[in-house]
């Protein structure tokens, strides 16, 4: 693990280095070069002891929803790519620790198929304004699906009484059995999962439904209010 984090944070100091904008946005003199090595790697270590962001992360949520910028409504469920600093290595190298950066791959809003190697941000956020509300990190390997309720859990135990979401909505990739779980989305969280039908490669839509995802009579007819 250290030799991992000190390979990272050579990939940091590279980037630092080459552009003054990123410096200038860190805090650093523009003017002069990045700290070293050894420097991030302690600031590093503090950081990771230190529950200062996720303090911070919650206040401002606070402050938003104050503001009227978050309500109780709507919550999207979604991840996104993080690139590593680190050179991809062949998959036989690569540690599967669920902490080291790793391959992944999933589909844009194109649907094609899109690869990198790293992690992935879990992010349920809030659908109006778009604003997360919490961030979990990931190898990229790691399946969307499974993030699903532990993103539920971890909004409930963040902000508890403070902010109760009524619908959890999510894509295709979600749709299993386990994210419409009655006993912890309902009971626990007294919301609703929204998910996005997953055809998982089948033509035929399921029973008593149509192609749309509309369920219909047994004559065939949509069923209608």
């Amino acid at each position: 693990m250290q030799v991992q984090k000190i390979k990272n944070i050579h990939g940091l100091i590279e980037r630092l280095n080459s552009d003054p904008a990123l410096r200038y946005y860190c805090g650093l003199d523009i003017k002069k070069k990045a700290p070293s090595e050894s420097t991030f790697s302690r600031f590093l270590d503090k950081l990771s002891l230190s529950d200062y962001f996720q303090k911070e992360f919650k206040n401002l949520f606070l402050k938003a929803k104050k503001f009227g910028i978050i309500d109780e409504t709507e919550v999207a469920i979604d991840s996104t790519k993080l690139d590593s600093f680190e050179s991809q290595k062949p998959k036989s190298n690569i540690e599967n620790n669920d902490i080291s950066p790793y391959l992944g791959k999933k589909k844009d809003t194109d649907g094609n198929d899109v690869k990198w190697f790293g992690w992935k941000a879990h992010i349920p956020a809030y659908c109006k304004s778009e604003l997360p509300l919490n961030v979990i990190i990931t190898p990229a390997s790691k399946n969307d699906s499974i993030l699903a309720i532990t993103s539920m859990k971890q909004l409930k135990v963040f902000y508890n009484s403070v902010f109760t979401p009524n619908y959890y909505i999510m894509d295709s990739i979600y749709d299993i059995d386990d994210n419409y779980n009655y006993n912890y989305i309902i009971k626990e969280t007294k919301g609703q999962s929204i998910i996005a039908f997953n055809k998982r490669g089948n033509y035929v839509p399921p029973e008593a439904m149509d192609d749309n995802l509309h369920p219909i009579c047994s004559l065939g007819y949509k069923l209608t209010y």
